[in-house]
């Protein structure tokens, strides 16, 4: 599985589109990165994710929950079911909790 750290998307975010998996509760407490696309991934069926892939065909998506555990059993699960090209999924390593212990910058949600 493709991953990216808290520091190398903070350089390269423009060239990402972001999907936060964190459920509503997560973001209304601890914000989220700028600019992320979100779905509950207690929500995630295969239709919304198709639908979302689908909008951003040959784009790279970092996708993150709270500490990497979710977003990584998400990305194996597209993976196994050939849902998008594995090589443009990636995780972000550690999830949110990294991004906001690096102190970088937070939307509030």
């Amino acid at each position: 599985m493709k991953e990216i750290t808290a520091d190398q998307l903070k350089q390269e975010k423009h060239k990402y589109i972001l999907l936060d998996i964190r459920e509503d509760f997560e973001r209304a407490k601890d914000g989220a990165i700028p600019n992320s696309h979100h779905l509950k991934s207690s929500e995630i069926d295969i239709y919304n994710i198709l639908d979302f892939f689908n909008k951003f065909e040959e784009e790279e998506i970092v996708i993150y929950c709270n500490s990497g555990a979710r977003s990584s059993s998400l990305i194996e699960n597209l993976h196994n079911n050939n849902i998008y090209k594995k090589d443009k999924i990636i995780n972000l390593k550690g999830g949110f909790q990294i991004w906001k212990a690096s102190m970088y910058e937070i939307e509030k949600i």
